[in-house]
This record gives C-alpha cells, sequence and structure tokens, in this order.
C-alpha cells in the first residue's frame, strides 16, 4: 500500500535499505555517511546537503511568493539550473558571485551566464561531472528555455541525476513526461525523484503514474506547483495518483521543510 508521508513526521533513519527488488542492511555509521538533507525552498528550488557542502537547484527566490528565504542567506558548493526561464534561473548569478561557486548548465546557457559575471561549467545532455562531493548527469527534458524579456537563447533545458552521499536523486526541472524516464530509471537506483505536478507548462497529476512507472523512485518530492494560479494543484488528487500508480512514497513538504534520506 502506498504511504503518503508528512515532512514534519517523515524519517528515514532505519537500518536497512531497500531498492527495485535489492535489499542490504546499514549501520548506523554508513546511514549517516550516506545521509542527505533535502531542504524545498519553493517552487523548484531545491537544497541538497551532505557532509557540510550544499548544492542548491532552480534557485528562483527573489519575486517567489513561496520562497523560504531570500537569495543572500543562501549557502552553496554547486548550483544546478536546468533552464532559463526566470523561475529556475531566478538569483543563481547572485548566489554564485556570493558564494563563489559554479553554475552547472547547459553549454548555451552557461556562456550567457558567463557574461553577466557568474562563474560556469557548461555541459550539455548525457555529460556528467564529478565535483568530488557529488557527481551530476546532465538529462533530457521536454521543456523549452529562454533567458530574459528579450527571450535570449537559452539552449535545451534538462534536468539532473545526481549522486551525493551514496543517493542517487533526480530533479526533473521543467518537463513533461517522456518515455526516456524509463532509462534514467533503468540506469540508476533513484532514491529520490523531484518531480514538477503542476501542469499546464509542465506534466501534471494525470501525467504522474506513467512518470512514477518509468523511473520507479523509492522517494517522490512533488515540486512546481501552487506557486501562481496556472499551476493550481489539489494535493488529494495528487495522493491518489501515487497510490494508485506506484510503491513510491510521497513526501509533501512545505517551503522551508526538510526530508532526511
Amino acid at each position: 500500500m502506498q504511504e503518503i508521508y508528512n515532512a514534519r513526521a517523515a524519517s528515514a533513519q532505519s537500518a536497512s535499505y531497500c531498492h527495485a527488488g535489492r535489499f542490504r542492511l546499514i549501520t548506523g555509521q554508513q546511514e549517516m555517511e550516506r545521509m542527505v538533507v533535502l531542504k524545498y525552498l519553493g517552487h523548484a528550488c531545491v537544497e541538497l546537503s551532505h557532509a557540510g557542502k550544499h548544492i542548491i537547484i532552480d534557485p528562483f527566490l527573489t519575486g517567489n511568493p513561496t520562497a523560504a528565504c531570500t537569495w543572500d542567506s543562501v549557502k552553496a558548493d554547486l548550483i544546478l539550473v536546468t533552464h532559463g526561464h526566470s523561475d529556475h534561473l531566478g538569483d543563481a548569478v547572485q548566489i554564485s558571485k556570493r558564494n563563489n561557486c559554479p553554475i552547472f548548465t547547459t553549454y548555451e546557457l552557461s556562456v550567457q551566464l558567463q557574461k553577466q559575471g557568474a562563474n560556469v561549467i557548461g555541459g550539455n545532455h548525457g555529460g556528467s561531472r564529478d565535483f568530488g562531493f557529488a557527481w551530476v548527469k546532465i538529462t533530457w527534458a521536454a521543456h523549452s528555455s529562454s533567458i530574459g524579456s528579450n527571450q535570449l537563447f537559452g539552449g535545451n533545458p534538462c534536468g539532473f541525476v545526481i549522486r551525493m552521499g551514496d543517493n542517487y536523486m533526480y530533479h526533473a526541472g521543467d518537463t513533461a513526461v517522456f518515455s526516456d524516464m524509463g532509462l534514467i530509471g533503468e540506469s540508476y537506483p533513484l532514491d529520490i525523484a523531484m518531480l514538477p505536478v503542476g501542469g499546464f507548462y509542465t506534466m501534471g497529476v494525470e501525467d504522474l503514474s506513467v512518470a512514477l512507472r518509468l523511473l520507479k523512485p523509492r522517494v517522490l518530492i512533488p515540486i512546481h506547483y501552487n506557486t501562481f494560479p496556472a499551476i493550481q494543484t489539489d494535493i488529494r488528487a495528487l495522493n491518489e495518483a501515487v497510490e494508485k500508480s506506484s510503491e513510491s512514497k510521497c513526501i509533501i513538504l512545505g517551503p522551508g521543510e526538510t526530508f532526511e534520506n
């Protein structure tokens, strides 16, 4: 039976770990070494922390009515940006400058951000980079990408598979459901999938069951919903869709709430 969790009651400090039929015992020390703290900062912005290192994804904070913090309070060792739309690129350049840390994104977008003075690393779909504290691979996303009111070309949008603290996590960015999600699910034993569910601009609740069947994550973190009127989402319908479609645990996080995995 599908389990629906509230972040305040969720705990991942168990003595065992199971994914896709595989089971292994984890000692207390091993659990601490692999644990990642995921903090939801609102909209599609997520912070991942492990062993004193911090990754922030799609840092749309200024102008975000659901933002849990301001950009100048963010500590970051790495910034990941899925595409150039303002509700994802957000404050990435300012955070990069303030923390003297790189932005990892697609090549065309990185060129535009470098012009603004950011420290950038431009990759492309299928490519990966080992940052020491985390390994990140750029994946496909079915969306669009442009920068600012002048609609500067932002290349193709992307998602990210991230390995940090022995956890595999997938942040889909903005996307429709697409069949190659199945390759991601087959290639990586996903502990967490962060998927947009608001509809209109991205996949919605009606597509979630397909995405979960393809990705097979242990935990689903819904993102990109209820920020603006166009992406208002019925959380009860979301829960019902997850219950019917997969064995994944659905963790509903409010802005500022955390999940330890």
